[in-house]
C-alpha cells in the first residue's frame, strides 16, 4: 500500500511507462464471477517472478517499503485508459441516419 506521491520527475513514472507498453502480457486476475481483482505484472529484474498489482497496492519490495512503485503506476494508468475507452464506446451516437 502506498503513502509516498509520486510526481513527474519520480523515476518511478518513467519506468512505469514501459510496464504499461507490455500491458497485453499481464496475467488477469478474477474472482469467480468475473469481477477482476487484480493483476499479474512480470518483475523488470527476474522474468520468473510475477506481482500483484492493484492500482492501490503491490506484492515488490518497493511498495513494501511504502512507496508507490512503478507496478501500481502502470495498473492505475492502464484502469483510467480502459475506463475512458469504455466510455467512449459506451456513448450513445447523438444523430443517427
Amino acid at each position: 500500500m502506498s503513502s509516498t506521491p509520486t510526481t513527474a520527475t519520480d523515476p518511478r513514472a518513467f519506468r512505469a511507462d514501459s510496464i504499461l507498453a507490455s500491458s497485453g502480457q499481464w496475467i488477469r486476475v478474477r474472482s469467480k464471477d468475473g469481477r477482476p481483482l487484480a493483476f499479474g505484472v512480470p518483475s523488470s529484474r527476474d522474468p520468473n517472478h510475477v506481482y500483484l498489482v492493484r492500482p492501490n497496492a503491490c506484492t515488490c519490495p518497493d511498495s513494501a517499503r511504502g512507496h508507490r512503485c512503478k507496478h501500481q503506476l502502470a495498473v492505475a494508468a492502464y484502469c483510467r485508459q480502459a475506463k475512458a475507452r469504455k466510455e467512449v464506446v459506451a456513448q450513445p451516437e447523438p444523430y443517427a441516419f
